[in-house]
C-alpha cells in the first residue's frame, strides 16, 4: 500500500514535468506577438514634441523591458534541469540475481538466498524511488516559480502595451495627413519626339545558323542498379546516466 503512495507520487512528478514543457509555448507566442506589435507601432508613429509622445515613449520602455525581463525568466524555466528516474527493469533483475548469487557465496542456501535478495531489492527500490521522487519535486517548483513570474512580466507588458495602443490610435487619428506634391514638366514638342527616337529600340539582330550537330552515337545498354537493402538498426546514446541502485549491507556486494 505505501509503495504504490510513492510510485503515485513518482508519477505524479513526472506528469509534472510534461505539463510544465508544454506550458513554456503561450508565453513564447505572446511575448513575440506583443513584441512585433509594439515594434510596428514605434516605427510607425507620428512623432512630435508633445507630452503624447513622451507618454508613448515611456510605455514603449515599459513594454519592451517586461519582455525582457519574461524572456528571461521563460528560458530560466527550462534552462539546465536534470531529472532522476529508476534503473531499468533489466539492470534491477541483474542486480537481484548478482545479490542471490552473493548470499549463496556466504553459506545461505538457495532459497534463502533469493528471499533476501527479493527483500532487500525490494527495500532498495523503494529507497531510491523516494530519493527520485523528492529530487523532481524540487526541480518541479522551482521551474514552475521561474515559469509563474514569467507570466507575471508578460501581464505587466500586456498592460503597457494596451495604454501603448491607446495612444498610437489618438495620435494617428489626431495628426494630420501627410501632403504628397506631384509636379508635371510640359516638354516642347520637338523635344519630346527627339527624346522617343533617341529612345527607341534598335531592331534586333538575326541569330546566327547554329552548326549541325552530329547525331549521338547509339548509347550501350544500361544496367539496372541493384536492388537497395534494407539499412541495419543503429544505436544512440543519452546524455544522462542512470545509476544502478546498490544495497548498503555488509560486504562487498555486486
Amino acid at each position: 500500500m505505501l509503495r504504490d503512495t510513492y510510485q503515485k507520487q513518482y508519477d505524479l512528478e513526472h506528469s509534472h514535468r510534461a505539463e510544465l514543457s508544454a506550458g513554456v509555448g503561450t508565453p513564447v507566442a505572446a511575448v513575440a506577438l506583443v513584441a512585433s506589435a509594439t515594434a510596428v507601432a514605434f516605427f510607425d508613429y507620428p512623432y512630435s514634441a508633445v507630452l503624447l509622445t513622451y507618454a508613448f515613449y515611456a510605455f514603449v520602455v515599459v513594454t519592451m523591458a517586461s519582455l525582457a525581463t519574461a524572456s528571461f525568466y521563460v528560458f530560466r524555466s527550462l534552462w539546465n534541469y536534470k531529472y532522476e528516474k529508476l534503473a531499468s527493469p533489466l539492470e534491477l533483475l541483474r542486480f537481484q540475481s548478482g545479490l542471490a548469487e552473493w548470499y549463496e557465496r556466504e553459506g545461505e542456501s538457495h532459497e534463502t538466498a533469493q528471499k533476501r535478495a527479493e527483500a532487500e531489492i525490494t527495500e532498495g527500490v523503494i529507497q531510491k524511488l523516494c530519493e527520485a521522487t523528492h529530487w523532481n519535486a524540487q526541480i518541479n517548483l522551482r521551474r514552475g516559480n521561474f515559469l509563474h513570474m514569467g507570466t507575471t512580466s508578460l501581464a505587466v507588458a500586456l498592460s503597457a502595451f494596451l495604454l501603448l495602443a491607446c495612444l498610437y490610435a489618438v495620435a494617428k487619428a489626431t495628426s494630420p495627413e501627410k501632403i504628397t506634391s506631384v509636379q508635371i514638366i510640359n516638354l516642347p514638342l520637338n523635344q519630346l519626339e527627339k527624346t522617343m527616337t533617341t529612345q527607341s529600340p534598335k531592331p534586333a539582330s538575326s541569330p546566327a545558323a547554329s552548326p549541325a550537330v552530329p547525331s549521338a552515337a547509339p548509347s550501350a545498354p544500361t544496367i539496372s542498379p541493384a536492388k537497395p537493402q534494407m539499412p541495419n538498426n543503429s544505436q544512440f546514446r543519452t546524455n544522462t546516466e542512470i545509476p544502478v541502485p546498490r544495497a548498503d549491507r555488509g560486504g562487498n556486494k555486486p
